[in-house]
C-alpha cells in the first residue's frame, strides 16, 4: 500500500511538471504571437489602413497573423504605387508652377481642401487662363505698335506737306480715332495742295501764254518794220513759206534788208562818182 501510493504520488508530481513545463512554452508562444499581432495592427494603421479582425473567438492567433501579414504586404503594395502616383503629380505641378512663374504670375496657394489631382486641375486652368491673357496681351502690344507706326507714317507725310498733325488727345479719341482723325486732315492737306498746284500750273500756263503771245507780238512787229524798211528800199520781202519757221523768217528778212542796204549804199557811191 505504501509503495503503491509513492508511485502514485511520484506519477503525479512527474505529469505536474509535464504540464507547468507545457504551460510555460504556450505562454511564451502565446507572448510572442501578441506581440508580432500588435507590430502588425501598428504598421497596417501608420499606413493607413483598418486592421482586419480576428474571425472567431476560437480562431488561433497564428491564422490572424497570416491575415495580417497579407494585409499589410498589400498597403504596401498600394503605398508604394500611391507615392510613384504622387511623385509623377507633384513632377507635373512643379512644371506647371515653373510655367506659371515664367508668365510672371503668382501661382494659386495650396489648400487642404483639395487633394493633389484636382489642385493640378487648377493649376492647368490657371496656366490656360494666363496664356491666353499673355497671348492677347501680346496681340494688343503688336497691334499697337501697328496702329503707332501708321500714325507715325501719316504724320511723317503731313510733316512732309507743310502742315503740322493735330495734337492728340487720349482723354477724347483712341488710338484708333486718332489715325481716323489724322488720315481725314491729310486727305484734306493732300487735296489742298493738290488744288495748289492745279492752280499754280494754270498761273504758269498763263503766264507762258502772255508770255508768248507777247513774243509773237513782238516778233509780228519787228518782221513788218523790217518788210517797211524793205519796201522803202524798193525790194520785195521774200514769202514765209520759203523759210522753215518763224525766227528764221525773221532772220531771212533781216539778210534781205542788210543786202538792200549795202546796195542801196552802192548805188550811192555810183552816183556820186559819176
Amino acid at each position: 500500500m505504501t509503495r503503491f501510493i509513492k508511485i502514485l504520488l511520484t506519477s503525479l508530481t512527474a505529469m505536474f511538471i509535464i504540464i507547468g513545463y507545457s504551460n510555460i512554452s504556450f505562454a511564451m508562444d502565446h507572448t510572442a504571437e501578441r506581440q508580432t499581432i500588435n507590430e502588425l495592427k501598428k504598421e497596417i494603421i501608420e499606413l493607413g489602413g483598418d486592421p482586419v479582425k480576428k474571425k472567431g473567438l476560437f480562431t488561433k492567433d497564428k491564422k490572424w497573423i497570416i491575415e495580417l501579414q497579407k494585409q499589410f504586404e498589400e498597403l504596401k503594395k498600394e503605398s508604394k504605387a500611391e507615392k510613384e502616383k504622387k511623385a509623377a503629380i507633384e513632377a507635373v505641378k512643379k512644371e506647371i508652377l515653373k510655367e506659371l512663374e515664367a508668365l510672371g504670375v503668382k501661382p494659386i496657394v495650396d489648400t487642404k481642401d483639395i487633394d493633389t489631382n484636382e489642385e493640378i486641375i487648377e493649376l492647368r486652368k490657371q496656366l490656360e487662363e494666363e496664356k491666353k491673357k499673355a497671348e492677347e496681351k501680346k496681340e494688343a502690344e503688336k497691334k499697337k505698335a501697328a496702329i503707332e507706326a501708321l500714325k507715325n507714317d501719316i504724320k511723317k507725310e503731313i510733316e512732309a506737306l507743310g502742315e503740322k498733325p493735330i495734337t492728340e488727345n487720349n482723354d477724347i479719341i483712341d488710338k484708333d480715332e486718332v489715325i481716323i482723325a489724322l488720315r481725314k486732315q491729310l486727305a484734306e492737306i493732300k487735296a489742298k495742295k493738290e488744288e495748289e498746284e492745279k492752280k499754280r500750273i494754270a498761273e504758269e500756263k498763263e503766264k507762258k501764254r502772255i508770255a508768248e503771245e507777247k513774243e509773237k507780238e513782238k516778233r509780228e512787229a519787228a518782221i513788218i518794220r523790217v518788210k517797211k524798211e524793205i519796201y522803202f528800199l524798193g525790194g520785195t520781202p521774200i514769202a514765209e513759206f520759203e523759210v522753215e519757221s518763224e525766227d528764221a523768217f525773221i532772220e531771212a528778212l533781216k539778210k534781205q534788208l542788210e543786202e538792200l542796204k549795202i546796195q542801196k549804199e552802192k548805188t550811192l557811191d555810183e552816183i556820186y562818182i559819176i
